[in-house]
């Protein structure tokens, strides 16, 4: 890069604390302080919990792949001396020998200015270029970690059951054969209800690219089709700014404006653009030089980022080959791609806020762009997303987190950046010529769940698999923040990370997707998947570039349909019980899950694909999760596939509690009343699973019956009233002990299912009195089984000690001060809150 550089100061957010000649002092190596989420809790005031109170863990915790099989250890990279490990300043550069390392031969720096636009579309459409580009990838890919473009063979052998555990994670592999069209021939056999053989392969139906008030499309329909040879042009044809709240405020509009120091002359104020043009139309021959051009037009942040993670991965990960083809083509082609904003993106990107039925379709090509500018961290008044600020709701778009290093998940950042590059890697050797549409969907109009007469839809459990990969056809679900995304740009890399980093055009959906409230959700349609992957969390690492073969719908968007539902994080688990928790996240799940408007009424809508929603670092019960997913499923008229990624106990056990509730005939109405008064058996009885309460509630103590045909139970009355009449006919008029006693043996010889009958409800009647007496602490001797929800009110006088109160009354309670009949009243009355809020009561 250039020497000289125009340094200034902004005259926006992205200013603070320039100067007229900018300098930076030394990095302490360290990034800027995580951002701490700001996330829905039902409990004003957190209790200091006990370990002894803990609830013990009967499922392992939760993980979205199996285990990697082992591998060699991998050689320990060259430690670089102190001298050349220093982060990037003016006055600290990286000695020549270090610099020469990572840049390869010297090249001739220059200035020259942007691209034309006819020029860069030739650049980005040439097929002979492009056809060379991709010969040259297949032999340079192979420079991080012996990855290659393609699955190896070795690998696919493994996928189709030929050799060991998987090696390769997510490589699409449409091929349908079986009992059923929905899943791929290498995946293991499901457990739960049977497919239906009529089911359409893939019944993802996403809304119509049609200009409309609700709906905006900023590309020319006119060219979309199931198979693109191109990408389509931007609509409308000429570039029209605007710069209000309502949309999002792009880096070449003519308001965006900073002070530019140039020479020895005063300051003055140019347009930002310009001095992003010419910083990103010089050369990289390292990653210093990147760090430079960024920090050019974002001089107030000189001293707060760092590149530490950006540098590590230029210096240590990848090799000297690799090297020579990022900074020589895939670097310069995303430069090229990002200026070309103005004319990619001609018409002015709305804001979907909280509260709009809105969506929005962008072609891949300008989903790539905007990408390219997030990468180069362009866009102005993003970089602050704290309190009292413009875009506070929003999350943050620009990659500078990406690039920071700290003392954690140094191998989480490279495989992020390696999933990034792979992905420029691709779209700038062959653009994608489709479309993804985005949707925001609010619900007002939930169902009474309480009265809901719905029954369950069928299940279907896996054991193996992940939703990308099996899920092909079906609503997948993204395990999402409240903020889309959540730490894909930082140092996360659970569910949602990882989904967004494999498919990295969801990136984008944080440019203008406002933080998403209790009744909403973010629906995404067409998304590509551009790489493969292994492990979870800090295992997470890449594993290749995989191309995706789900086919496009008329529209040119893949058929791959992903919902983003953000569950609540619970500080503390037992929060989670409470009637407000049970209602907000059924109806999360529901908002989530339900039929769209666009959707015929007597359409047969596609399955839905999820986990362990919640559960993770979220601390969310799998068994409460799993019933509220169903529930919502009932209501939306959805079949559900539940992925447990390798627990086989949580298979087994949902499969058989899902069999109950079917054969019991179990409404949703009778399940979401039970779901409220879970909260008290909780609070008695703290390991009494979900699953136990129901099963007790539903069978043992026959609360609820399933249905019994009319005509068949007058037809068994009518046969057991002719049985006795008949007893009492052939019975003699007197008989004394002994023939009393031969006449009973008799009738006991010729009607022995009677009697086993009875010895068999005899023997069920203890152990329900055994497990009653296990469940609430005290025996059960000839009096009925008192009520689970009375149980649940009594408090333990031991706990009551502690707090210094009595047996019979609220924790805290003096035992000296009698309770009155005002106080029990208030008491009851806590307990019957006014059922006016969905959210404050949970009640219906």
């Amino acid at each position: 890069m250039s020497a000289k550089r125009p340094s200034g100061k902004g005259t926006g957010d992205d200013a603070a604390g320039g100067a007229s000649k900018r300098t930076r002092a030394p990095k302490s190596g360290t990034g800027p302080p995580s951002r701490q989420t700001s996330i829905l809790q039902f409990a004003s005031v957190t209790p200091r919990r006990t370990e002894a109170s803990k609830p013990p863990r009967a499922i392992k915790p939760f993980r979205l792949c199996d285990q990697k099989p082992e591998q060699p250890p991998k050689a320990k990279p060259k430690q670089p001396d102190s001298e050349t490990s220093r982060h990037f300043d003016k006055r600290h550069r990286p000695d020549d020998q270090h610099h020469r390392e990572q840049a390869g031969p010297p090249k001739k720096k220059s200035r020259s200015p942007a691209p034309s636009a006819s020029a860069a579309a030739a650049a980005s459409s040439s097929g002979a270029g492009a056809d060379t580009d991709a010969d040259a990838f297949a032999g340079i890919a192979a420079g991080f970690g012996g990855a290659s473009l393609t699955p190896s063979p070795e690998s696919t052998a493994d996928r189709n059951g030929a050799g060991p555990a998987r090696s390769v994670r997510s490589v699409h592999k449409p091929v349908f054969t079986g009992p059923s069209p929905l899943l791929r021939s290498d995946s293991k056999p499901f457990v739960g209800v049977s497919f239906d053989p009529n089911d359409e392969p893939y019944n993802v139906v996403g809304p119509p690219v049609q200009l409309g008030p609700k709906h905006y499309v900023l590309c020319d329909t006119s060219t979309l089709n199931a198979q693109p040879s191109s990408p389509p042009k931007p609509f409308p044809t000429k570039w029209h700014d605007k710069w209000d709240d309502a949309h999002v405020k792009m880096p070449c509009s003519s308001e965006s404006k900073m002070r530019v120091s140039r020479g020895n002359g005063s300051p003055k104020v140019e347009p930002r653009w310009t001095v992003i043009q010419d910083a990103l139309s010089q050369d990289f021959s390292s990653s210093y030089d990147v760090e430079e051009a960024i920090l050019t037009y974002n001089p107030g942040w000189a001293r707060k980022w760092n590149f530490n993670a950006l540098h590590s991965f230029c210096r240590k990960t990848v090799d000297q080959k690799y090297r020579d083809w990022l900074f020589g083509r895939t670097l310069p082609a995303m430069a090229r791609l990002a200026l070309r904003l103005p004319e990619l993106c001609t018409a002015p990107i709305p804001l979907l806020r909280h509260g709009q039925t809105e969506a929005l379709t962008l072609s891949q090509q300008q989903v790539a762009c905007l990408l390219a500018n997030a990468f180069f961290c362009t866009f102005p008044r993003r970089n602050r997303t704290g309190r009292n600020t413009e875009y506070e709701h929003f999350p943050d778009i620009n990659f500078n987190r990406l690039f920071a290093g700290g003392s954690r998940s140094s191998s989480v950042q490279a495989a992020k950046l390696r999933c990034i590059f792979t992905y420029f890697e691709r779209v700038t050797t062959k653009m994608p010529g489709g479309c993804v549409t985005f949707q925001r969907q609010p619900t007002d109009d939930f169902p009474d769940f309480a009265k809901s007469s719905c029954v369950l839809q069928p299940l279907h459990m896996h054991d193996d698999g992940t939703i990308e990969d099996n899920g092909l056809g079906m609503l997948q679900v993204d395990f999402a923040n409240h903020r889309i995304g959540g730490g894909v740009l930082g140092h996360g890399a659970v569910q949602e990370e990882i989904r967004f980093l494999i498919c990295p055009e969801l990136i984008v959906t944080r440019l203008f997707t406002e933080q998403i409230h209790k009744n909403e959700a973010v629906v995404i349609t067409g998304v590509e998947q551009f790489s493969a992957y292994e492990g979870y969390a800090s295992s997470f690492s890449w594993a290749g570039s995989v191309t995706d073969k789900t086919p496009r719908d008329k529209w040119g968007r893949k058929l791959t349909q992903i919902v983003a539902i953000d569950a609540v994080h619970y500080t503390r688990r037992d929060e989670q019980y409470k009637r407000q928790a049970i209602a907000r996240e059924v109806c999360k799940a529901y908002a989530g899950f339900r039929r769209p408007s666009y959707q015929p009424p007597k359409r047969k809508l596609c399955p839905v694909a999820t986990g362990n929603w919640g559960c993770g670092a979220f601390r969310g019960d799998v068994q409460v999760k799993a019933i509220l997913q169903l529930l919502a499923c009932a209501c939306a008229e959805r079949e559900l596939h539940y992925f447990t990624f390798g627990e086989l106990g949580l298979r087994e056990q949902l499969t058989a509690m899902h069999k109950e509730l079917v054969e019991l005939g179990a409404t949703v109405g009778q399940l979401f009343t039970m779901l409220m008064k879970f909260e008290k058996v909780k609070a008695c009885k703290e390991k009494t699973t979900l699953f136990e309460y129901l099963s007790y509630k539903l069978r043992l103590k026959g609360d609820y019956a399933p249905p019994v045909d009319p005509a068949v139970a007058a037809a068994e009355v009518e046969a057991k009233a002719k049985e006795e009449e008949e007893l009492l006919a052939t019975a003699p008029a007197s008989l004394d002990d002994d023939e009393m006693l031969a006449a009973a043996t008799a009738y006991e010889a010729e009607h022995p299912s009677q009697f086993e009958d009875a010895a068999e409800e005899e023997k069920m009647a203890k152990a329900i009195a055994a497990s009653l007496e296990d469940l609430h602490g005290s025996p059960i001797a000839e009096t009925p089984p008192p009520d689970i929800d009375s149980q649940a009110t009594e408090v333990d006088s031991d706990e009551l000690a502690e707090e210094g109160g009595r047996p019979g009354s609220p924790p805290g309670t003096p035992s000296s001060e009698p309770e009155g009949p005002s106080a029990a009243r208030r008491r009851k009355g806590d307990d019957t809150k006014a059922k006016g809020d969905i959210w404050e009561a949970g009640t219906f």
